[in-house]
């Protein structure tokens, strides 16, 4: 009798996300910077918000979200009148 290893990977994301107040006299271009320099202003939120999500299958790209090599990818969309406007990675 021969025995024989079957393996499975199989991979799963979490995703969440929050709102955050930016004060308003920050212009655009300058939000990623604002938001690297105020991480406490919102990590702790994102935390809970991370740990409360469900697990879904596959690697979670899409909706600006393209990192495949990465295990962790932040970004950050401004919206104005709830419609998103521009954004980018931090």
């Amino acid at each position: 009798m021969r025995t024989v290893l079957v393996s499975n990977r199989s991979v799963y994301h979490k995703y969440a996300e929050i709102e955050v107040k930016v004060p308003d006299d920050i212009p655009s271009n300058r939000i990623n910077e604002w938001l690297a320099n105020n991480e406490n202003e919102y990590d702790g939120r994102m935390d809970s918000a991370i740990d409360a999500s469900h697990y879904h299958f596959g690697i979670g790209l899409g909706n600006g979200m393209e990192e495949a090599h990465s295990d962790s990818e932040w970004r950050y969309d401004i919206l104005e009148d709830g419609e998103h406007k521009s954004g980018g990675h931090l």
